[in-house]
């Protein structure tokens, strides 16, 4: 806690982070662009990350940049740093699973940045699976991001970087306006939506409006019926809020 640049950083074979808190790191003023926040993890095979509580850091929460292959992040909670709450860059396999993420985000660049969990010009060789997480008022939701023409950034260890082989399903993503989850590009190629195999399903989305543009696809925000339409979540809901009690006008929940 209360470092100057990060929590902690990684390099190698087998880390186990568990069990710790981590917070409150990067006061010395280094770029989060670069390197500061909870932590950094570059050239990683088999790194575990799990039961850590990560918060208050100014830069991302969890974050591996550059060659990782393997990741697991479970079961951590990851709380109001500045940054993405686990951001994977450049980098490949891993399993995202069953993690509590809120109120990421605060620094607020635009786009499809700062959010609760961002895949960032990563692919898998196999598999990048986000499943079962809690992702809540974050400054975006899910988001899948192929930027800066980066395919043949160094280090490439296991092929070229670009987002392939997604699948994030069976989470619950709560947004409010201005919020998006989905898949952006801005390398003029549009194969992150049509032929990389990335893939939203059975997700549950809760949402102050269903007309709101809170889904990012081919380029372009869209709304709940339009993000279906393309393909995403054929067995997801959205859910519009639970109104309280005894405040009346209030609308039907609806479920779709």
């Amino acid at each position: 806690h209360d470092q100057g640049q990060l929590g902690f950083g990684a390099r190698g074979t087998g880390s186990v982070i568990t069990s710790n808190e981590i917070s409150f790191n990067g006061t010395a003023g280094y770029s989060s662009e670069w390197e500061a926040g909870g932590s950094k993890s570059w050239m990683t095979r088999d790194e575990t990350l799990t039961h850590n509580y990560v918060h208050d850091n100014m830069g991302p929460g969890l974050w591996d940049d550059g060659g990782n292959i393997a990741t697991t992040y479970e079961y951590n909670r990851i709380d109001d740093n500045w940054g993405a709450g686990i951001q994977h860059e450049i980098s490949y396999d891993a399993t995202i699973e069953h993690n509590e993420i809120s109120g990421n985000g605060r620094s607020r660049q635009g786009w499809a940045w700062d959010a609760g969990i961002e895949i960032e010009s990563s692919g898998g060789t196999r598999l990048i699976e986000i499943a079962y997480n809690v992702v809540a008022a974050n400054a975006n939701g899910i988001t899948l991001l192929d930027s800066g023409h980066r395919a043949g950034e160094a280090p490439a260890p296991y092929g070229p970087h670009v987002v392939k082989n997604v699948w994030v399903h069976d989470n619950t993503v709560t947004m409010s306006g201005g919020q998006t989850t989905g898949a952006v590009e801005d390398d003029q190629d549009e194969a992150i939506f049509t032929s990389n195999n990335n893939r939203f399903d059975a997700n549950t989305y809760e949402v102050d409006s269903l007309a709101a543009p809170h889904f990012s696809w081919a380029d372009t925000n869209v709304d709940w019926i339009t993000w279906r339409g393309d393909g995403n979540d054929r067995h997801g809901r959205a859910d519009l809020p639970t109104c309280p009690e005894n405040l009346p006008p209030c609308p039907e929940i609806s479920s779709y």
